[in-house]
């Protein structure tokens, strides 16, 4: 890890200094004051939005050890006696400032990617691809943002050989500020459509901006069968050294695609590039895995290694939210793509879903598109046009432009129209879906990841009578009985034993227990949603919910060997470092936890890995109500 002075920051970000903290090394920056991990190291950035301010968690972050801020006002003086604070014009411009400057560290290749669709999957690809002869740092998961890109080019540092950072803008101005952080050295476009397109007078303006990204690189990677991109490349980088590295079905294409046969689920590839030929396969048949994979290939191939990851591209993964198959309700399967929701994203799911079982009715669950404000009547009359085409007998469709254009739709046999996705979830009833393929496609505000918890919610039966006063007395009492420095955390699982986890949870927040406990990912999920913002344990994670409890900064008990192998590989692909875990050993009760040789194993695999931040140990006592067995229960 490279850290910088306060005195280093201030010389970037031209800050005006205040405060008579102890001099420290910063190594963290951070933004969202629910995930602080290292307080001493550690520089929180105020940034300031519509929706909020983080001036107002310094006095919480001070209370939690932090000693450095960067602010765009200072704070009273006095009741930050040891804290240090940067003053800045704008918070936001200093943490690009600072990410830039960091990264001109850094000699080893950048990739850029840009592009309308696939982004994050294609990074993710070429991340996977070239693990065995690369150790690359990447943006985590959709990390495109002016806010997300500085966080992610943060993390580069001498151990990786190779960066792989996305970026997306959504007006104009925007990806010269992002070319700056990133300074690529080999660029990549997937392709141009109508997502993030309001910001922009025409697709044309938005290709142009998107390609201000490549202005320094030394090569870019593109389809040359897209006419648009391929045109506007050609006139960019006409007369420019950079090295064009294009695929596609043309003689003259560096990667040459010369066939593609689809079997048994599987997609297979012959290419030429400098007069070899290659083949490989795909886990996948739909138009979009091919590009997406393509252009993998083709950023191997523009770095020399293209002969060395052909057998990884049959294990490819998937992205989770996106186009993912699986079981539902009633013999349902679902398609869910709960992730955004633009034009040329909506037809490649409903092709991906016209390969799903030929047998079984089809249902769509959409979100208002995005991106076609300006020809909003035209795109969703093509809309129709595609559920018709692709014989759908219900659609549940969500929003005001879906509610203003809901005449197109007339001759699908089923529809529903919702302005809220909280309207849909309290209509639906599970007797409506037996045996049907159901597409969930949605843009990330609409939130339809609840809808897949409709589809697997967790009940649970067990009910309770309480009296809100009687804890807080018995919760005094406990607190009473320990030293002050000992923490409390408490258990709130089955939606606080059915006594409502709104009162509970916000009461216990009020007496200051410093962490609670629940059962499942989504009961900390509804905690969250109810402005609970300390620490949550969840003691009953499983794959299906990792992303959750990322989004939802929940923390997960680990109990077995299989759990976390499992999310380290997540926390791997998604890029996510010093994520926090509880590690339950077993002891002797032998329901759950990890054996004596399971930690070894354990610390022989990911003691040294940055994924994991270890929070607590504990164990359940086997033996603690037999005063017979006090002696092994103390040890």
């Amino acid at each position: 890890m490279i850290g910088y002075s306060i005195f280093d920051l201030v010389e970037i970000t031209e800050a005006e200094l205040q405060g008579a903290g102890e001099p420290c090394i910063i190594e963290q920056l951070l933004i969202d004051s629910r995930k602080l991990t290292f307080p001493q190291s550690t520089l929180f950035v105020a940034l300031k939005s519509s929706s909020r301010d983080g001036h107002q968690f310094i006095s919480q972050l001070y209370e939690q050890g932090v000693r450095n801020f960067m602010v765009t006002d200072f704070p009273s003086w006095e009741a930050y006696p040891l804290a240090t604070f940067l003053k800045v014009k704008d918070s936001l411009e200093a943490l690009q400032a600072i990410a830039a400057y960091h990264r001109e560290k850094f000699s080893y290749p950048v990739i850029g990617i840009t592009g309308s669709n696939g982004k994050t999957i294609v990074k993710e690809w070429i991340h996977y691809l070239l693990q065995g002869v690369k150790h690359s740092v990447r943006s985590p998961r959709s990390f495109n943002s002016q806010l997300g890109v500085p966080l992610s080019v943060w993390q580069m540092n001498d151990q990786y050989d190779l960066a792989i950072f996305e970026a997306g803008i959504s007006k104009l101005g925007e990806m010269k500020r992002l070319e700056r952080i990133i300074q690529p050295t080999l660029g990549l476009i997937t392709n141009i459509g109508d997502a993030h397109a309001e910001g922009f007078s025409s697709i044309e303006q938005k290709l142009n901006e998107k390609l201000g990204l490549f202005d320094q690189v030394k090569g870019l990677i593109y389809c040359s069968d897209q006419d648009l991109v391929s045109q506007a490349v050609a006139m960019k980088f006409n007369s420019t050294s950079t090295r064009l590295y294009d695929w596609g079905r043309r003689d003259s294409c560096f990667v040459q695609l010369l066939q593609v046969n689809t079997e048994n689920g599987n997609t297979t590839c012959l290419v030429r590039t400098q007069n070899k030929e290659y083949r490989f396969s795909i886990p996948y048949v739909d138009a979009m895995a091919l590009e997406n994979a393509m252009h993998a290939f083709t950023c191997a191939a523009a770095l020399g290694l293209e002969g060395l990851i052909l057998e990884q591209f049959e294990s490819l993964p998937p992205l989770q939210m996106r186009l993912e198959v699986k079981k539902g309700i009633n013999g349902c399967l679902i398609v869910n793509d709960a992730y955004n929701a633009d034009l040329t994203g909506l037809i490649s799911a409903l092709d991906f879903m016209g390969l799903q079982s030929a047998s079984m009715d089809r249902v769509v669950i959409l979100s208002d598109v995005s991106g076609v404000s300006s020809h909003a009547e035209q795109a969703y009359a093509q809309i129709a046009s595609h559920l018709r085409l692709h014989d759908i007998n219900k659609l549940f469709a969500v929003g005001k432009q879906f509610s203003e254009y809901r005449h197109f739709f007339s001759e699908i046999k089923e529809a529903y129209f919702f302005d809220r996705t909280d309207e849909l979830t309290h209509a639906l009833r599970k007797s409506h879906f037996t045996k049907e393929l159901i597409l969930i496609k949605g843009q990330r505000s609409f939130e339809f990841e609840q809808l897949m918890k409709f589809f697997e919610l967790q009940t649970h039966q067990t009910r309770l009578e309480v009296d809100l006063a009687a804890i807080s007395h018995n919760l005094r009492q406990y607190k009473s009985g320990l030293p002050p420095e000992t923490q409390l955390m408490v258990m709130v699982k089955a939606f606080s034993y059915g006594a409502g986890s709104f009162e509970i949870a916000h009461l216990l927040q009020f007496h200051g227990v410093q962490q609670m406990a629940v059962a499942y990912v989504d009961e900390g999920v509804e905690l969250r949603k109810m402005s609970i913002h300390m620490p949550i344990m969840v003691m009953n994670t499983d794959a299906k919910s990792f992303l959750q409890a990322l989004d939802y900064n929940l923390e997960p008990e680990l109990y077995s060997l299989d759990i976390i192998e499992k999310l380290h590989q997540f926390l791997d692909e998604q890029g996510v470092r010093f994520f926090p875990v509880h590690i339950k050993l077993d002891t002797g009760m032998h329901r759950l936890g990890l054996n004596e040789e399971d930690v070894t194993v354990f610390i022989e695999r990911y003691a040294s890995s940055s994924r994991f931040r270890i929070k607590t140990v504990f164990t359940h006592l086997v033996a603690a109500e037999n005063p017979q067995h006090d002696g092994f229960t103390k040890m």
